[in-house]
């Protein structure tokens, strides 16, 4: 949930849980973060010279659309990234919503069109990401 917002912690370190796939989703997570740096300070960099906030709700990017005004289980980082973290366990679809325009999965690289809903396959290891093309 939290990989791409502004503070990230872990309350206990990934390698107290002796876990390798625990680790290993750790790391991943801190990829991810260190892929969208750039992402993260010019955002922090607009909020504070716009007053806009970092972490966007759908509707804000298009307050018209009313399928974004009801979503509540994604966010957006900016204007161009959103993000559909998995907020249940043993989840292995999430219906994403996209708002207007054109996004890409950073996973797989294909392209959806925006204001329609998509069945999405997920593991434990996915954190769901779309940039705006």
């Amino acid at each position: 949930m939290n990989v791409l917002l502004p503070a990230i912690q872990f309350s206990f370190p990934p390698w107290l849980y002796n876990d390798e796939q625990v680790i290993r989703i750790a790391h991943k997570c801190l990829e991810i973060r260190e892929h969208f740096r750039t992402v993260l300070l010019s955002t922090a960099e607009e909020c504070v010279q716009h007053g806009t906030p970092m972490i966007r709700p759908l509707w804000f990017v298009d307050p018209y659309d009313t399928e974004a005004q009801v979503c509540d289980n994604e966010y957006m980082l900016g204007h161009d990234l959103l993000i559909a973290p998995v907020l249940e366990e043993n989840v292995t679809q999430l219906n994403i919503y996209l708002p207007q325009g054109q996004w890409k999965c950073i996973h797989t690289k294909q392209i959806y069109e925006g204001q329609q809903s998509y069945s999405y396959p997920v593991t434990i290891e996915d954190i769901p990401i779309f940039e705006r093309c």
